[in-house]
């Protein structure tokens, strides 16, 4: 949820921050075209990399990435730091969401918190511009930033502890 609440906030509002960083309306759409593309590789890094990292690390390589790029887009300024960052902001995404989606299937193999899951998901994509909206009105286009720093902060501590949780009921007992 919080994820894409934050994806979808800093693509809300991308083509104003474009046009303070002197990117004109035709290269975002190529810029937005890149960033549709670059999942295909990721995706395939994923099925390659499998679980050869467990679920965590993946996991918070996808979110410090999307914390870069958030920053790259609305806080740090200039060009290239925003070209780069929104090329790369969906990439981080579809590493991200297949591992967690592993880790909740672990944590619950009936699949009903998976169907959850597709729903907040659905909700965070809803709301995510609707909040940009509002901090973006209130305290402008790095505030947007902030927020999605502050956003993709909470699904780092969340999953550590359901990941903590999931080792700790699989663990084995010592043997005496």
């Amino acid at each position: 949820f919080f994820i894409y609440v934050s994806q979808t906030a800093l693509m809300g509002f991308a083509a104003e921050v474009a046009a303070t960083r002197g990117v004109a309306a035709e290269q975002l759409g190529i810029l937005f075209m890149v960033n549709a593309a670059a999942q295909l590789p990721v995706g395939v890094a994923v099925n390659w990399l499998g679980d050869r990292f467990g679920l965590f690390k993946p996991i918070a390589f996808g979110l410090a990435l999307l914390i870069a790029c958030s920053l790259g887009m609305y806080c740090v300024g200039g060009r290239w730091a925003f070209l780069v960052s929104t090329a790369l902001i969906s990439a981080g995404a579809t590493l991200v969401a297949p591992y967690m989606v592993a880790a909740l299937s672990k944590m619950d193999a009936s699949g009903r918190s998976t169907a959850t899951c597709a729903s907040a998901i659905n909700l965070g994509l809803a709301v995510g511009p609707a909040i940009a909206g509002t901090v973006f009105g209130v305290a402008g286009l790095r505030a947007v930033g902030w927020l999605s720093v502050g956003l993709l902060l909470v699904p780092i501590f969340l999953t550590s502890v359901a990941i903590r949780q999931l080792k700790s009921r699989h663990a084995r007992p010592a043997i005496a």
